[in-house]
């Protein structure tokens, strides 16, 4: 497994591209970005991952713990206990999810996990 971690200062500015481009030569299976803010810049290298088939590595941490819940069949109210937060705040999580993946469905996602070996695909 390749793991990318990169401290990308203030979002990127007009590195972006570059980023991108460099992120995509190395073909990680996990990229790990800090200082990564909602700037204008930080939310342009999110759409460029996104467009270089890396749709995963978009999500927040939170994201992606809840992401990794809904692709193993957790409901939204199963999630909610488990990490301690509201139903409202778990649906809104899902809702975000689909978006930044360009999805429609949970089933989408599990399609998407078990392609990218997010998940295991076995019947147990």
């Amino acid at each position: 497994m390749r793991i990318v971690a990169w401290n990308i200062r203030a979002g990127g500015g007009r590195r972006v591209d570059a980023i991108a481009r460099q992120l995509h030569r190395w073909a990680p299976d996990v990229v790990a970005l800090s200082e990564f803010r909602a700037t204008a810049p930080s939310l342009a290298l999110a759409a460029r991952l996104a467009a270089d088939g890396l749709p995963h590595q978009t999500l927040s941490d939170r994201e992606y713990e809840v992401f990794g819940l809904l692709v193993t069949g957790a409901t939204v109210s199963d999630i909610a206990a488990q990490l301690h937060l509201s139903g409202k705040t778990v649906s809104t999580h899902k809702a975000r999810i689909l978006e930044k993946m360009g999805m429609d469905s949970v089933a989408d996602l599990v399609r998407y996990a078990m392609a990218h070996k997010l998940i295991d695909s076995r019947d147990d």
